[in-house]
């Protein structure tokens, strides 16, 4: 069954909570490790990658 593909696919991604420190709005995403170490993440309501990640 593919059930099992599934489930290996989302654990490809973890969930975190991040906080704009510019316009200090908050979200949570899914990401992959190498998104949050290259600094990709940026803010959806003011484009700012000045962030901290709860």
């Amino acid at each position: 069954m593919d059930d099992t593909n599934d489930f290996e696919k989302e654990e490809e991604f973890d969930k975190a909570v991040h906080v704009c420190e510019d316009c200090d709005y908050r979200w949570e995403s899914k990401y992959q490790e190498e998104e949050l170490e290259s600094n990709t993440i940026i803010c959806p309501m003011c484009g700012s990658m000045n962030l901290t990640q709860l």
